[in-house]
């Protein structure tokens, strides 16, 4: 996942850097076009001048438009590399919960095991699981000092 991210960041710095290169070139053009265009008479500059500056803007509009695209589709595919972590770790987490209520279980043999509270996809309360935990510590305490 890191990997892609740096993978897709790399990407993106090499599409910006493409991007200024062609900006400069794009400037030392205009640049150019406009030496030539003060060396034409008045009428002939302004057509000339307009022509260019609809081109140009022409190209910038399609970059724009493509780089937009590529943007949200990277945001898309991150948000769902999100989203599908997520769904792996609240998996993961309840899995590791129930191992670890069956381990609680095994470690207390034939006693009673301390209540546990059913998860329903919400964190149990850490109070509530500390109070049943001091009540069941009491009740074999109780069971001992009887023995």
């Amino acid at each position: 996942m890191i990997a892609d991210i740096f993978d897709a960041h790399s990407r993106r710095e090499q599409e910006v850097k493409g991007m200024l290169e062609d900006f400069r070139a794009e400037e030392k053009m205009v640049a150019e076009k406009l030496r030539n265009l003060l060396h034409k008479g008045g009428e002939v500059r302004i057509r000339d001048f307009k022509k260019m500056m609809a081109e140009i803007k022409q190209g910038q509009e399609k970059r724009i438009q493509a780089t937009n695209e590529s943007v949200t589709d990277q945001l898309r595919r991150m948000q769902e590399e999100v989203h599908t972590m997520l769904d792996n770790f609240k998996t993961e987490r309840k899995s590791v919960a129930s191992a670890w209520h069956e381990m609680l279980g095994l470690f207390h043999g034939g006693s009673e095991a301390p209540r546990v509270v059913s998860n329903s996809g919400v964190d149990p309360d850490p109070d509530e699981h500390q109070q049943n935990r001091q009540e069941y510590d009491e009740k074999n305490k109780i069971k001992k000092e009887i023995v």
